[in-house]
């Protein structure tokens, strides 16, 4: 059974980072069905995030793809 996590995931962005970060969900990259997970802009670059957001840019696009059976190798 898939787990959707993805608005889980969301959620908590927006309430601890909401102050720093806008979190946009299933951002439309094209024709459907391109989506990335989430969008993640600063609100303002030069305020610090914490460890590991310290790494993102001004806007980060996040895809997330979980190991399958296909996906192994060896």
């Amino acid at each position: 059974m898939a787990l959707y996590w993805h608005p889980y995931l969301a959620e908590l962005l927006q309430l601890d980072y909401g102050d720093r970060l806008i979190v946009e969900k299933e951002v439309p990259l094209g024709d459907m069905p391109l989506k990335a997970d989430f969008l993640l802009i600063r609100r303002d670059p030069s305020v610090p995030l914490p460890f590991p957001f310290c790494f993102l840019g001004v806007e980060t696009l996040v895809e997330y793809k979980s190991v399958s059976k296909n996906s192994v190798t060896g």
